[in-house]
């Protein structure tokens, strides 16, 4: 039986947190979107930003079955997902502790402290149960904010990036298993879901995030 890690507390004087979902099938940008709105983020002193990509917490196991073309099933998804979920904790509390780690060697005018914590997280997510799990994180000891960005794409597109990706183990079979998996997210019934037109230059998206970013309160 799983038991998440016990949420830390929220020192007063930390900056309050936000945790941004890249969701969507293979190719659709998650990966490089996250990469570039990280970059973006640390360009801006009122951001402290961490990424996390979803990958990463595959079994090699789990790689090698994706890289034969089989989907995974949810039986394999749901410890990925925790494995996720865990690393989000632990990435929320490292960036605590680095929004607190004393004083700038700058001038307090020329360094101000961050007044948002920002992790990027690229996952997935295609089933609305996948997303409802992963909203556990909202809370007010955790992310303040937590929103996903459904990166949507069109086949014909995700096809083409699919071929020029090469070496990724997502391929062509994977992708399809995906499509077929994928529960879209309605923002009706998840208000809390922004909907991407992916086919568009990844560029153009990243500056859609960063500003929807620095529109919230």
């Amino acid at each position: 039986m799983y038991c998440p890690s016990s949420p830390p507390t929220e020192p007063p004087a930390s900056p309050p947190a936000c945790l941004i979902i890249f969701m969507g099938v293979a190719a659709c940008g998650k990966s490089h979107i996250s990469a570039q709105l990280f970059e973006l983020l640390n360009q801006d002193n009122r951001y402290l930003a961490d990424f996390l990509e979803g990958d990463d917490y595959h079994t090699d196991e789990m790689i090698d079955q994706m890289r034969h073309g089989v989907g995974l099933t949810d039986a394999q998804r749901w410890p990925w997902l925790y494995r996720i979920r865990e690393a989000c904790i632990e990435r929320l509390q490292e960036l605590r502790i680095d929004s607190d780690d004393g004083p700038s060697p700058l001038p307090p005018s020329a360094s101000p402290p961050p007044s948002r914590l920002v992790l990027i997280l690229a996952c997935s997510a295609l089933k609305r149960s996948y997303r409802d799990f992963l909203r556990t994180l909202h809370q007010p000891n955790l992310f303040r904010y937590l929103y996903f960005i459904y990166l949507d794409c069109s086949p014909q597109m995700l096809y083409t990036r699919i071929k020029r990706r090469g070496h990724h183990f997502a391929g062509t079979p994977l992708l399809q298993s995906q499509l077929n998996t994928l529960e879209p997210p309605n923002p009706e019934q998840e208000p809390d879901v922004l909907v991407m037109d992916s086919d568009q230059p990844a560029s153009k998206s990243t500056a859609q995030a960063f500003t929807f970013l620095r529109g919230l309160p």
